[in-house]
């Protein structure tokens, strides 16, 4: 039985929009999928945007604390990492798979 992504209905737009009006201490989220499996890790906005980049309390693995608010990193902009909107169901979805899942599909 698959557990599918809890971030899969967010749209590029909704993300920008949520990123470009992050204040420093609001949650942020990673999401990040690599050899079939899919994580999510929660940080917070370290730096809030200026013009269109910010940074987090907490690294993405591969590429950094640097984020762009449409959820692209930085130092790694067609990686596998991003930003999603931080949400309930991403925190249940954490709580149920804390080291990840490759049944999200």
């Amino acid at each position: 039985m698959s557990d599918g992504d809890p971030s899969a209905d967010q749209t590029a737009q909704m993300i920008t929009d949520y990123y470009r009006e992050a204040n420093i201490g609001d949650a942020a989220c990673i999401r990040m999928t690599y050899g079939g499996m899919l994580e999510f890790k929660m940080s917070v906005v370290e730096k809030a945007a200026t013009k269109s980049r910010m940074a987090l309390r907490d690294a993405y693995p591969f590429g950094g604390y640097g984020f762009y608010v449409d959820g692209r990193n930085c130092k790694s902009p067609g990686g596998q990492g991003r930003l999603v909107i931080p949400t309930r169901e991403i925190e249940a979805w954490i709580s149920r798979h804390p080291m990840g899942s490759s049944d999200w599909r």
